[in-house]
């Protein structure tokens, strides 16, 4: 005898009516949104990535100063991590004001944020600039651009003005404001540690300046060797992102008559042993030379990085806390050295 097949249930589906449809693409979007909007909250509040909300963090500690400051420290997470604004404010009797943020953020961060300080307060004394040598030959990074917390368009208000076209602003539209499209693998890892979710401590306070206590050597030299991978296979090119944004901050020196610090960051001493790490530095020291012998208020510190045991250093070119003193120390003398000179000259 035959076994009954068991019939699976028939699935009916109502009949479809405009209302339904429209009921039913208002509840998609309207759930999207909400969804999206939660992430937008959440990740401002407890950021996965660093560094973009680094950037939001010093542009909002610049814009909400409650007067202005003498000195503006500008540049990349070697100076975020290497450059203490406290000592700088001691040895040469200013206010200073530690906005640096990260490599990818260019000059052209730096110099919006020099443009934006003078309209919103007054020119500083002076601008340092801190980077890594292989910042220079960067160029435009959407992804970090959009984390500017400025009104939209703000690339046309600020110089060096950029221009941008439909499609790459329709991609910082979806990275500012559509974190489901655009920050796929933070909502990867927020998913997939449920158990972090709010542990982390919520952004009250902006850090100006990162210290860090502990060395860490074996990870030193598995980042030079990254760098010499690098070095390697470039040649060095000054990108025009980043020569623009320079001759923007140049120009507004000559201006309003402050003075402007190039400054190379400090170095693990390992990394000068490689002769093509030489000869690209070389290059990066050659091009920033020729801006200071073309203009009298700037001037080229630290054209030979200063060097560090792989004992004082993070990575190649971040510096711990003990290191990052001696170079801040050092630094501000340099400064004053020059400030000394031009008073003599002056008062001649």
């Amino acid at each position: 005898m035959m076994k009954k097949i068991k019939q699976l249930p028939k699935e009916i589906m109502a009949r479809t009516t405009v209302r339904r449809l429209t009921i039913s693409i208002f509840g998609t979007v309207l759930l999207t949104g909400l969804v999206n909007f939660g992430l937008l909250w959440y990740l401002k509040n407890y950021p996965q990535n660093e560094g973009y909300s680094r950037i939001e963090d010093k542009w909002q500690l610049m814009l909400n100063l409650s007067e202005p400051v003498d000195v503006l420290i500008l540049g990349d997470s070697s100076c975020h991590q290497g450059v203490d604004p406290s000592i700088i404010e001691a040895e040469l009797d200013v206010e200073a004001l530690n906005l640096c943020t990260i490599a990818d953020a260019l000059v052209l961060n730096s110099a919006w944020m020099v443009d934006k300080y003078i309209q919103k307060y007054s020119a500083p004394k002076a601008v340092i600039l801190v980077y890594v040598y292989d910042v220079w030959y960067r160029d435009l990074n959407w992804n970090v651009i959009s984390q500017i917390p400025l009104s939209w368009g703000f690339w046309h208000k600020l110089e060096p003005e950029i221009e941008i076209s439909f499609a790459e602003q329709g991609n910082l539209f979806l990275d500012r404001y559509v974190p489901l499209y655009s920050k796929d693998q933070s909502i990867k890892h927020i998913f997939a540690n449920p158990d972090d979710w709010f542990q982390q401590e919520s952004r009250d306070e902006i850090e100006e300046f990162n210290t860090a206590s502990k060395a860490n050597p074996e990870y030193v030299e598995e980042n030079t060797e990254a760098h010499f991978r690098f070095v390697e296979e470039n040649q060095f090119n000054l990108s025009k992102s980043n020569r623009l944004a320079l001759e923007k901050i140049i120009s507004l020196a000559n201006k309003y008559e402050f003075e402007v610090y190039l400054v190379n960051s400090p170095l693990y001493e390992g990394l000068y042993k490689n002769d093509d790490f030489r000869n690209y530095l070389a290059d990066v020291q050659t091009t920033l030379d020729r801006y200071e012998k073309q203009n009298d208020r700037v001037h080229y510190l630290f054209r030979k990085p200063r060097k560090f045991s792989r004992n004082e250093m993070e990575n190649a070119d971040h510096v711990i806390e003990s290191a990052a003193e001696i170079f801040s120390h050092e630094l501000a003398s340099e400064i004053e050295k020059i400030r000394e000179t031009r008073e003599t000259e002056e008062g001649k």
